[in-house]
């Protein structure tokens, strides 16, 4: 899935176009499959108001609203200019969703004698790929509009292909560009959606795919989405005769007095993503505190040295979560435990800060996940202040042989010669503790399965992420609200998502 320039979606449509695909089935396709995402996220019809400019981005956008409508939404529409300088196709796809009931968000609602129930949603449909440079004019008002109702009113704003005001090439942002929740990215993903530039206003990224159309080639071989399209082969149905063997054993080393609950995280996080056997090795100090914590399927082994976790046979090791710091001597002993270990492991939270203070970065092999958050890498490379993500990531990979996966609003996993790979799913909401340690489970037991490094942490970035957004979208949760205890909640849910295509 890797992401594209706007020339470059342009001419690999020309192309499309010119090999006898019609632009009125790729703008009924795009339109249709647009409204499914805004209903997979949004499960209870509402409203749905279209901001349409006059090119073909504002056709998709009314296509879309045909079909809401036709799934019980209440749809309204408010166009850049007048209607009639809208392109041909889309005056076709106007006629189409007709004009009764379709009118601005304020008559809407007046005839309706006040606030509709539901969701207010809104389209973004003013500019696409082939726009560029500052909103102007009515598309200038039309964007301050939807971010003033996302305000006051809570609208959550959907852009279609990029939000408008937003250099799809470069990620710039323009005054006054549209903030959206969410960005359903047509094609391929635009180069720009996925710089951290444009992060706060493009939200989670969804991917529309079109038949037929051909990136071989063209697209960039630089940054790529992590998306549900392009994860599907991991999450191949089990083998009749599959057995908790063929699941793999996952070895957690985690949790101090006080940290008990990274540990139990960790442990059903594992569980949660399909390990057949989760031991989880803790201090003899607190065996008594946290056996009654978790889960009856793990295994729990009380230590006294690293030492005793080298005789059990694992596939994946977990470290770090919630182990602390430790002291000067500590943190020599944890470094010779990980240089004897030689399955695929996942190093978070303190196995990080641990192998920052020690100067021990040579640990960083090409066995290892690394999951840091921006304070734990900027422990492990203090000499990049001032550098952006992509920068960091890439530096890193220049030094360290290891799978990143560098936590934030928009995680980025990669590895040397590979890609940086952009995770589209997640919100705000994630902002809370525990959540890393359900990450790191979950990418152990990936890695005890046979996934590759990258793999399992691309696999296990889409999967916590999507969980979060079923947590609010399905479970009853708002982005203030979602624990990473609801992230478990809704991991089998997100596995199956991917399994049938879901966002």
């Amino acid at each position: 899935m890797l992401a594209v320039t706007c020339e470059q979606m342009r001419s690999a449509e020309a192309l499309l176009i010119k090999s006898g695909v019609s632009e009125e089935s790729l703008m009924e396709h795009a339109g249709r499959e647009i409204a499914k995402v805004v209903a997979s996220f949004f499960p209870r019809p509402g409203k749905v108001v279209g901001f349409i400019g006059t090119g073909h981005n504002g056709g998709d956008a009314l296509v879309a609203l045909r079909y809401l409508r036709q799934w019980g939404w209440k749809v309204a529409v408010e166009c850049a200019g007048q209607e009639k300088r809208l392109k041909k196709l889309s005056v076709q796809m106007r006629k189409m969703l007709g004009g009764d009931g379709v009118r601005t968000l304020e008559q809407l609602e007046e005839r309706a004698s006040g606030a509709l129930p539901g969701p207010l949603v809104l389209l973004d449909g003013l500019l696409g790929v082939g726009a560029s440079g500052p909103l102007r004019g009515p598309l200038l008002e039309l964007s301050k509009k939807m971010n003033q109702l996302r305000l006051t009113r809570g609208a959550y704003t959907v852009a279609m292909d990029l939000p408008s005001g937003i250099d799809g090439n470069t990620g710039s942002v323009y005054h006054g560009a549209v903030i959206a929740d969410y960005t359903v990215t047509v094609g391929a993903a635009k180069v720009g959606l996925l710089q951290s530039s444009a992060c706060n206003h493009v939200g989670r990224i969804a991917l529309v795919e079109l038949p037929e159309l051909d990136l071989s080639g063209i697209a960039s071989p630089d940054v790529c989405l992590n998306s549900a399209q392009s994860l599907v082969p991991n999450v191949l149905r089990r083998d009749h005769e599959y057995h908790k063997g063929n699941a793999g054993t996952v070895s957690i080393v985690a949790g101090s007095r006080g940290m008990l609950g990274a540990a139990v995280l960790a442990a059903t996080g594992a569980l949660r993503a399909g390990a057949g056997i989760v031991r989880l090795f803790v201090s003899a100090s607190i065996y008594n505190q946290i056996v009654g914590m978790l889960p009856a399927e793990v295994m729990v082994v009380p230590c006294t040295s690293y030492e005793e976790v080298y005789p059990y046979p694992t596939d994946s090791y977990v470290v770090g979560p919630g182990i602390g710091v430790g002291n000067q001597s500590e943190q020599g002993q944890f470094c010779e435990f990980l240089k004897n270990l030689t399955k695929p492991m996942v190093l978070d939270a303190d196995a990080l800060n641990r192998i920052a203070a020690a100067g021990e970065q040579e640990l960083l092999t090409a066995n290892v996940v690394l999951t840091p958050h921006p304070g734990e890498m900027k422990r492990l490379l203090p000499e990049t202040t001032g550098y952006t993500r992509e920068q960091i990531a890439k530096l890193f990979c220049a030094l360290y042989p290891s799978t990143l996966l560098y936590k934030g609003s928009k995680t980025i996993i990669t590895r040397r010669h590979f890609p940086i790979c952009v995770n589209a799913t997640g919100h705000a909401g994630m902002a809370s503790g525990g959540q890393g340690d359900v990450l790191s489970g979950v990418i152990g037991a990936c890695l005890a399965r046979g996934l590759s490094q990258f793999e399992a942490a691309r696999l296990g970035s889409w999967a916590c992420g999507r969980a979060a957004e079923l947590a609010v979208s399905i479970g009853g949760c708002s982005e203030e609200s979602v624990l990473a205890t609801d992230v478990l909640q809704h991991l089998g849910r997100a596995f199956e998502d991917l399994r049938t295509g879901g966002a």
